[in-house]
């Protein structure tokens, strides 16, 4: 520390950078990486930017530039959790909370946006700055450290309403954090979410989609032929089983297509199968392989439904007591 103070003193930049061409990580962000808390705090007191951004640092290259607190956030790391609290307990980070809380400016990600997204858009750092990234695999990625570090977070931000059900830029179309964990297949991430009362799990992105609609669009319904126009197989999104015909099913886009023709309603009646009822059934079957991904998203789909449930008895319940005060 003595000997950063002089080096400093003597007219080197704190944040350390030569041309805004360079893409480096500060001296902050690398003293939080190696875990030098003592140097990181006095890089704090000599106003060190936690609001600088950056593409790479230690081991990982992100999308787009992104901040200190989003890095530590992105590396999953078994160390992020020390070191975002020395980040957020300084006075920089207390008295400029919302700015803090938006850690990739160019496509509004907030802290929230970019945990839940887990693996999604971290890739291999490569030396020689000549080869492409390489990206991270679902497999790669820490999901335990991944749900303490959002934990982290939501003890630190989760108090807030607009926080939580922050949206993203157009460029992610204006997801929330939910919809965000749901594309990721996050099991973790939507438990932590929906266990906040202040969660609206209503919220629609730009294309008119909750956090629901995306967990059905992602479905697929292992060894199942949709029976109807497009025959894909494993049936995608949410299907639709004749309880009249011995086997035969069809996905959502061709149910509302035949949906409206008279000959198919005197023919077939549908019933929906859950995801869960697809696998449970695959299950029984020790040769049939279910991807690990569709069992988490089939128990995403059971809690948001369960919560859409829970929220429209509560919002029953007030219609009724306001009808018996009137």
């Amino acid at each position: 520390v003595t000997l950063v103070r002089k080096i400093i003193e003597a007219g080197i930049e704190v944040d350390a950078q030569p041309t805004e061409l360079d893409d480096l990580e500060t001296p902050l962000l690398v003293a939080l990486k190696n875990n030098a808390f003592n140097l990181a705090q006095e890089l704090l007191r000599r106003d060190a930017n936690i609001h600088y951004t950056c593409f790479s640092s230690s081991f990982i290259t992100l999308e787009h530039p992104t901040t200190v607190l989003g890095h530590l956030v992105a590396s999953a790391a078994r160390g992020s959790i020390p070191r975002m609290r020395v980040l957020l307990n300084n006075p920089q980070a207390a008295q400029d909370h919302a700015t803090t809380f938006i850690v990739e400016p160019e496509r509004q990600l907030t802290a929230f946006h970019l945990a839940v997204r887990a693996h999604k858009g971290v890739f291999d750092r490569i030396p020689d700055g000549k080869s492409s990234p390489v990206a991270y695999e679902r497999a790669q990625y820490d999901f335990v450290q991944n749900r303490d570090i959002l934990n982290e977070l939501l003890q630190h931000f989760g108090s807030s309403e607009g926080l939580i059900n922050a949206r993203t830029g157009e460029a992610l179309f204006c997801r929330t954090a939910l919809h965000l964990a749901v594309d990721a297949i996050n099991l973790s991430a939507v438990e932590l979410l929906l266990d906040r009362g202040s969660l609206d799990t209503s919220i629609q992105d730009s294309n008119g989609q909750t956090a629901l609609d995306l967990a059905h669009v992602a479905a697929l319904h292992q060894d199942i032929l949709c029976d109807g126009p497009c025959q894909r197989i494993p049936l995608p999104g949410r299907r639709w089983h004749c309880t009249t015909c011995p086997d035969h099913d069809i996905c959502q886009t061709c149910y509302q297509a035949l949906h409206n023709e008279q000959d198919s309603r005197d023919i077939h009646t549908f019933e929906e199968m859950s995801l869960k009822q697809t696998n449970d059934a695959a299950k029984k079957d020790h040769k049939r392989h279910i991807p690990a991904e569709q069992l988490d998203l089939a128990q995403i789909i059971g809690l948001l439904q369960s919560r859409l449930i829970r929220d429209e008895q509560v919002m029953d319940a007030t219609h009724a007591l306001e009808e018996l005060h009137v």
